[in-house]
């Protein structure tokens, strides 16, 4: 599924895998993994920012990132367009599954 990065635009298929091209960010596994990742962004409530691996090492993110944070990166999708978490109890484990949000992305 082509998805595209919600910070640069670059479009990705999530069925490729990539390898990581920052060794130095903890990620110690030298497989390919997933293009994307999905992370939660709070300003005025949350939503769900989804990164290739490029801007994912330009945030540096622990566990969520603010929406100033976001804005930091100059995105293609601002803060209020992107799509809002997921419920975990309507979709277990979607949360934080990028192909989930595949409608709410473009």
């Amino acid at each position: 599924m082509r998805i595209n990065c919600l910070a640069c635009g670059s479009a990705k298929d999530t069925s490729v895998k990539e390898p990581y091209p920052y060794p130095d960010d903890g990620i110690l596994d030298d497989r390919p993994i997933a293009p994307l990742f999905a992370i939660e962004c709070r300003g005025s409530g949350w939503r769900v920012v989804i990164v290739c691996h490029h801007c994912i090492h330009k945030l540096d993110p622990d566990m969520w990132i603010s929406d100033r944070c976001w804005a930091a990166l100059n995105p293609v999708t601002p803060f209020e367009r992107l799509p809002i978490p997921i419920d975990d109890e309507d979709n277990p484990g979607g949360r934080f599954n990028v192909e989930a949000y595949a409608t709410s992305v473009g």
